[in-house]
């Protein structure tokens, strides 16, 4: 929800910040939103 409103450009820098923190809920939605990134 929120991060369909983050540009592409912003969402793929947000894993570097889920990095430090527990990647659960986090990268699943980004991987989800980014289906064209490579999925873990």
């Amino acid at each position: 929800q929120l991060l369909r409103n983050i540009p592409a450009k912003n969402i793929i820098k947000l894993p570097a910040r889920f990095h430090r923190q527990p990647l659960s809920l986090p990268s699943f939605k980004y991987f989800k939103l980014t289906p064209n990134k490579r999925q873990v």
